[in-house]
């Protein structure tokens, strides 16, 4: 009789049944990996669109203060309360930036910094004006809040980079060459 013995033909079966399992195995965890790092990035984008959100109820307290009805203790005190949430809030979320987003964190801390000085004094500046009246409605004058623009967009910046495939560095690396050339070829370098 002419053809393989039949142990061959019993390994070769062996071996294939082996590289099917073996390859199943490797689709699956490579699945599983997947399935985790995009969790893992939505749940950083969420931190990171909080951390954001708080930053802008902070500054938002500077027409909020300045819309409030009366002057009396109880409207102090819930504008107050209120603030002292946002705040916390913040300094929660500095925190955590630090821990699960480090690209992120030291442009956060600006914007918080920048937030707290420059709505801070306008929200100081909205207690000593007096409450608005019964029938006043309309747009509040007087709050200039366009300095914290800067600290915002480069917090968006370093969001972008760090939720991004490609590693921070790399990203703002990529971004220093562009500027330079762009520079280079208008002539301001």
């Amino acid at each position: 009789m002419t053809g393989s013995p039949p142990d061959a033909a019993a390994a070769w079966w062996w071996s294939s049944a082996l590289v099917a399992a073996v390859v199943a195995g490797f689709v699956s965890l490579l699945t599983l990996w997947i399935t985790e790092a995009r969790r893992a990035k939505d749940r950083r984008r969420k931190l990171l669109a909080e951390a954001f959100g708080a930053a802008v109820r902070y500054r938002e307290f500077a027409y909020r203060v300045r819309r409030r009805r009366d002057d009396g203790l109880d409207e102090r005190v819930r504008l107050s309360e209120a603030l002292s949430e946002v705040q916390e809030r913040l300094n929660t979320y500095e925190a955590l930036l630090r821990v699960e987003a480090p690209c992120v964190s030291k442009t956060y801390s600006d914007l918080i910094a920048a937030v707290r000085e420059i709505a801070g004094r306008q929200i100081a500046e909205a207690w000593e004006q007096a409450p608005l009246g019964p029938g006043e409605v309309g747009r509040i004058v007087g709050v200039d809040l366009t300095g914290i623009e800067p600290y915002e967009e480069a917090f968006l910046l370093a969001a972008g980079d760090f939720l991004s495939p490609w590693p921070c560095w790399l990203r703002r690396a990529t971004r220093m060459m562009v500027r330079r050339r762009a520079h280079r070829s208008s002539g301001l370098l």
